[in-house]
């Protein structure tokens, strides 16, 4: 069936005007898709100029942290990533970027710990008291004072008449005696125990050295003050042949001395 003219030309303007339709839905389209592109290109930037230019943005603390690291509501957070920046400047009338707020219920910073030494206390040292009493011992000082007076030291005397020695005491004897020795040719000879009477005694010593030994020679003869003990190997020793002793025995005090000079027979 033919076409009349007049519904071909009606057709081919609905067309165009269709098409003249969709033209601005598509321009604005392509503006949008536009406009989300920069948004996400330019979101970096214009995020913290907002937050520089209104005031931090705050978010509630953590419940727990210990003071000085991560988490404490003490130190503020700053750098890439941060709620804080790094530094600012205090503005009039606009809050400062490294405020904090404390809120009243919440514990301050912890207090570190001093480094300097603590104080020694000085013991106290009590001077040491003794409540034991020791026995006095017999002290050689409470034993009486033996000298000789008699003779002289040098006198020359014969080896058969001998000499007397006379002395004094000072103090009471007690049980000690007064015995009278040789000191002769290196060792000891026992004379006799001597004769006391009140605050002096006096003991003989003949013959003197050995019918061998040549003339003149030297003899010392000591006064010994002796305990029961010295007096008994004493006696023992004179009774025996008064043989030669190289020590004194125990108990036994030489306490005094005299030298003469055996010049003769």
């Amino acid at each position: 069936m033919p076409v009349e003219p007049t519904a071909l030309r009606s057709r081919g303007e609905h067309r165009r005007a269709a098409s003249q339709g969709r033209e601005p839905g598509r321009q604005h389209g392509a503006v949008w898709v536009v406009m989300t592109v920069l948004l996400f290109l330019l979101a970096p930037v214009v995020v913290p100029v907002l937050v520089l230019r209104d005031g931090p943005i705050t978010s509630a603390p953590p419940a727990s942290g210990p003071a000085g690291q991560p988490g404490d509501p003490t130190i503020p957070r700053s750098g890439p990533g941060s709620a804080v920046p790094a530094a600012s400047t205090p503005t009039a009338g606009r809050p400062t970027a490294t405020s904090v707020s404390r809120s009243p219920d919440r514990p301050g910073p912890v207090a570190e710990k001093s480094l300097l030494p603590e104080a020694t206390p000085t013991p106290q040292i009590r001077p040491r008291t003794s409540t034991s009493t020791l026995a006095p011992r017999p002290a050689l000082a409470q034993a009486p004072k033996i000298a000789i007076t008699a003779p002289p030291d040098g006198t020359t005397v014969s080896r058969n008449g001998g000499f007397i020695v006379e002395g004094t005491i000072t103090g009471s004897l007690g049980s000690w005696s007064v015995w009278l020795l040789d000191d002769h040719a290196g060792g000891y000879y026992v004379d006799m125990q001597a004769t006391v009477q009140g605050d002096r005694w006096s003991a003989a010593d003949r013959p003197l050295g050995s019918p061998s030994e040549a003339l003149p020679f030297d003899l010392s003869a000591v006064a010994v003050l002796a305990d029961p003990a010295c007096a008994a190997a004493l006696a023992a020793s004179a009774a025996a042949g008064n043989q030669q002793m190289a020590a004194l025995p125990a108990g036994c005090r030489v306490v005094d001395s005299v030298s003469v000079v055996v010049n003769r027979r």
